[in-house]
């Protein structure tokens, strides 16, 4: 019996199309020493499909081992915008708050470290003055 270091493995051919349809099959050549091979096409959440992964030795091609099944993508972005809904308002929330009390803590240096300046209006030396009316003094 053959083990598998009796082959010569060049690459695989990785093929897939939607398994309720008869269109057109697309296909990627991967090189052996690959580990982990993400695809990118335009797949649709709802659309089962069919990924076939064909081993090629230097002497064919071997068996292919077939998956039917539905695309992951579309559930982990969904997970990952779960947080965001999560994180926003919070990030929100903060900003909002910072704001306010840096809005009253200016109010209150500017009484502590400025007094308030006098009305003239309302002192006692300047109850005869017509401040409408310009005076020149020299």
């Amino acid at each position: 019996m053959l083990s598998l270091s009796d082959y010569n493995l060049m690459y695989f051919i990785l093929e897939w199309k939607i398994l309720n349809e008869d269109n057109e099959i697309k296909w990627h050549r991967i090189p052996s020493s690959v580990k982990k091979y993400y695809i990118h096409d335009h797949f649709i959440p709802i659309e089962k499909y069919q990924f076939s992964l064909y081993p090629i030795f230097m002497e064919g091609v071997g068996k292919p081992k077939i998956i039917n099944s539905f695309t992951q993508d579309d559930s982990e972005k969904h997970q990952n915008d779960a947080g965001l809904y999560v994180i926003v308002p919070i990030i929100i929330s903060s900003l909002t708050l910072l704001l306010g009390t840096l809005l009253i803590l200016h109010q209150r240096m500017k009484k502590l470290f400025w007094e308030d300046v006098p009305n003239p209006k309302n002192c006692s030396w300047a109850q005869g003055l017509n401040f409408q009316k310009s005076t020149d003094i020299l």
